[in-house]
């Protein structure tokens, strides 16, 4: 993590051998470093990372969580990284025993983000943001029906983010709002 503070060539090197060091926290401490120096040749390897979705892949859904960030914070993004950040949070990536599923929320939000940061840098990143936050603005709720597995039913928690994401990309003051919350209601009788 030390190197994120550092620049040129030499760090940028131990940064990308480092994401591939057998110590899962090196690894992260790696992905956040390149957050950090935001160079753009790191964009390879962060699309690597975010591919890396199968079981034995070294890359957890930490480690793509946090590549997502350091996408983010490239000066420029490249249009397959873009892409990868919208299908990470729009589409089933993640295979679990003959289905795919959805990475957890915090992922979706950290791509969301990463393209709304985008925006700030290059307007061409708009149709992927855009994209991303209409998908997860959606309030599936009170749909009739589960829905497809393959079809994103965003949590409150996610659409209050996506909120957020577009007043930032609009140039609004992002304010927290409270999500709802249900009511509990016990069915019970009294038992003569």
């Amino acid at each position: 993590l030390v190197l994120g503070n550092a620049t040129g060539p030499r760090v940028r090197e131990a940064v990308l051998r480092a994401v591939s060091d057998p110590d899962t926290n090196v690894r992260e401490a790696s992905l956040l470093a390149m957050g950090r120096i935001a160079h753009p040749s790191f964009a390879p390897t962060l699309l690597t990372v975010l591919r890396s979705t199968s079981a034995g892949s070294d890359y957890s859904s930490k480690h793509r969580n946090i590549a997502c960030w350091a996408s983010g914070k490239l000066p420029s993004m490249p249009e397959d990284l873009a892409e990868r950040l919208v299908r990470q949070a729009t589409t089933p990536v993640i295979p679990v025993m003959g289905m795919m599923m959805f990475e957890p929320d915090y992922v979706l939000v950290s791509a969301c983000w990463a393209l709304a940061e985008g925006t700030r840098r290059d307007a061409a990143l708009t149709p992927f943001a855009e994209k991303v936050i209409t998908m997860q603005s959606r309030d599936t709720t009170n749909s009739a029906g589960m829905g497809s597995p393959n079809e994103l039913s965003p949590s409150a928690e996610v659409r209050e983010y996506a909120r957020q994401a577009q007043a930032y990309m609009d140039g609004k003051p992002v304010q927290a709002h409270r999500r709802p919350t249900r009511d509990v209601h016990l069915i019970y009788s009294k038992i003569d």
